[in-house]
């Protein structure tokens, strides 16, 4: 076991195939702001256990098991919820010398699936052969995470067709506080992604946000090189409203 001293408290860790591993670390809140930019953490008193996955974003694929299971991984995290906000970190040791290079996984899923709780997300192999600390993230999906809704709702939801996004840039402000407890150094971070992950970190390259967050990227088998005007994303809003008989 292992305890480090994070912004908003303490949390412990395990040793998993001699690396060791925090999971489930919140990094925003979601309560009371669905739609709304996630609000920051309340700090815990004592020491918070992360062995194991927090929760993923709700999505349609809940109690279905994918065709490519056993090409990409089951999901480790059978639970969801919208607050859903958490990452998980596998460093080879707490040398807070070693400043490592770090690297956060953003997960495929077409912006409505997918999880950094499956197993193609874990992040030991790299952190053991590769002397790096992997990040793998949970962020809201679907209409949680990409609805428009500005032009009925006004402008208090101008951000909610980019909270997906928002969350991710939360979460690398979490790393850059927190991460050089862990070994890391917050001043070289490299953000990867595959399929709906990799435009993921196209969107993240175009961010006034997430400027200075982030110092390398790779997109593997997907890009965003332009995203969805407001007016059609208005007009899958209203297409959504229609079905749902609201």
């Amino acid at each position: 076991m292992a305890v480090v001293d994070i912004a908003t408290g303490k949390v412990e860790g395990r040793v998993e195939r001699g690396v060791l591993s925090f999971k489930g670390i919140p990094y925003g809140r979601v309560a009371g702001r669905r739609f709304r930019p996630a609000g920051e953490v309340p700090p815990w008193p004592g020491i918070r256990l992360a062995h194991e996955y927090g929760p993923s974003s709700p999505q349609h694929s809940s109690g279905r098991p994918s065709p490519l299971a056993g090409a990409l991984g089951r999901s480790a995290a059978t639970r969801q919820s919208e607050e859903c906000l958490v990452l998980n970190i596998w460093t080879p040791d707490l040398n807070a010398n070693a400043r490592r290079p770090v690297m956060v996984w953003l997960h495929g899923g077409g912006y409505s699936s997918g999880s950094g709780s499956s197993s193609i997300s874990d992040g030991t192999n790299l952190a053991r052969h590769h002397d790096v600390i992997v990040v793998s993230l949970n962020h809201r999906l679907g209409p949680l995470g990409f609805l428009y809704l500005q032009h009925i709702a006004g402008d208090a939801y101008r951000d909610a067709g980019n909270l997906g996004s928002l969350d991710i840039v939360r979460a690398l402000e979490w790393v850059r506080e927190n991460i050089a407890a862990f070994g890391g150094d917050p001043g070289n971070v490299t953000i990867f992604g595959n399929s709906g992950g990799a435009g993921k970190v196209t969107h993240l390259m175009c961010m006034p946000r997430a400027r200075g967050l982030f110092h390398r990227a790779i997109l593997q088998s997907g890009v965003a090189i332009r995203s969805m005007t407001t007016e059609y994303a208005a007009q899958l809003t209203d297409e959504l409203i229609a079905l749902c008989g609201i």
